[in-house]
């Protein structure tokens, strides 16, 4: 297993030091999903394909200046200036027309890097893509157009969210996020069916009533059972560190705190239903569904509100940041949740 996932070498395709990388990802809570962690899940290797990078907008000079320094050049797009650093601040809309206007893409930059082969050869060109989320990247990846390329890769996990169907069955369910619906997917499509994908709006004949079915519908977390999660070697990475003096530190990527719904109609293949938390008293957004939990985060942050106020005034510059405990409050909740309704159940003893 760890010389199969072996993320490190996989990404020495794009980077001289990963580590130094995947230490970025900590600090700016970058994933990694399209193709990129398809083929880490799938221990395959498509030629000529590039690395899909996913952050949070305020991270998103960081992140690219951080690539600029790595050796990459940024190649702007015909409505971009060519000044990366002007670029960056713009408030870039794409076009309807837009092969990758997903759901919450604040903007999206390209760039490429020139490697020498070892043996002497012409070398090959690396691109990576730079996708800025509006909101939170799990906004973006979960609007994506099939399930097959729902698969995450933070700096501590790796979590393919349709196992079964992906890597097993080779089948996609052609998906699209509550909040609307993929743009000019037939490009897109294509290049996974060449890459072996069916393509497909109908779950298979059972699959809903399946103990494990390839495309589990209703609730889900992020790192559910029915989710394959990978923990990656995090030797050599620096641990990310806190938002300010007064907040707590993450100990994991905040993409962990991710909760959606997945319906299905016949002929419209799933959908992704989910809604985006934000709060002043938080550094990121989270894709959150459940109403009573939403419910309760929602009293939880007014009650932290509160306590701030009383602590350091209603006017203060910096407050306590609370991501550091979301996914026990949300596990406290949970586990409450499940225990009042078990209590209620009439099993005529």
């Amino acid at each position: 297993m760890k010389s199969a996932f072996n993320i490190n070498c996989r990404l020495s395709r794009f980077f001289d030091d990963p580590l130094a990388f995947r230490s970025l990802q900590a600090r700016t809570s970058t994933l990694i999903s399209g193709s990129t962690a398809l083929q880490f899940f799938d221990r395959t290797l498509y030629a000529n394909s590039g690395l899909d990078l996913f952050v949070h907008k305020p991270h998103r000079r960081e992140v690219g200046r951080w690539l600029l320094q790595s050796g990459y050049t940024f190649v702007p797009d015909s409505f971009q200036d060519p000044d990366f650093e002007i670029t960056i601040f713009d408030s870039i809309s794409l076009t309807p027309d837009s092969l990758h206007a997903l759901d919450g893409i604040a903007s999206m930059l390209i760039f490429v890097k020139r490697f020498a082969d070892i043996d002497g050869g012409p070398g090959c060109t690396r691109s990576i893509r730079l996708v800025v989320a509006e909101n939170t990247p799990m906004d973006v990846i979960l609007s994506t157009h099939s399930t097959c390329v729902m698969n995450v890769i933070a700096f501590d996990k790796a979590y393919c969210l349709f196992p079964r169907a992906t890597l097993e069955a080779r089948c996609s369910l052609l998906s699209s996020s509550s909040k609307g619906v993929y743009r000019n997917r037939g490009q897109a499509l294509a290049k996974y069916i060449q890459r072996g994908f069916n393509m497909t709006f109908s779950l298979p004949p059972g699959d809903q009533f399946s103990r494990v079915p390839m495309f589990p519908l209703g609730w889900r977390w992020l790192d559910d059972d029915n989710t394959w999660v990978i923990r990656l070697d995090t030797v050599g990475i620096d641990r990310p560190v806190a938002a300010n003096a007064l907040s707590l530190p993450l100990i994991h990527d905040p993409s962990v705190v991710c909760n959606w719904q997945v319906l299905y109609r016949p002929t419209k293949g799933a959908t992704m239903q989910y809604s985006v938390m934000k709060s002043d008293l938080l550094q990121y957004g989270y894709v959150i569904t459940d109403q009573d939990l939403s419910a309760y985060l929602g009293r939880y942050m007014a009650l932290k509100h509160q306590e701030e106020e009383v602590k350091r005034g209603p006017n203060s510059a910096v407050w306590a940041l609370h991501d550091a405990d979301l996914p026990e409050v949300c596990q406290n909740l949970i586990y409450s949740l499940a225990l009042r309704k078990l209590s209620c159940l009439k099993l005529g003893l």
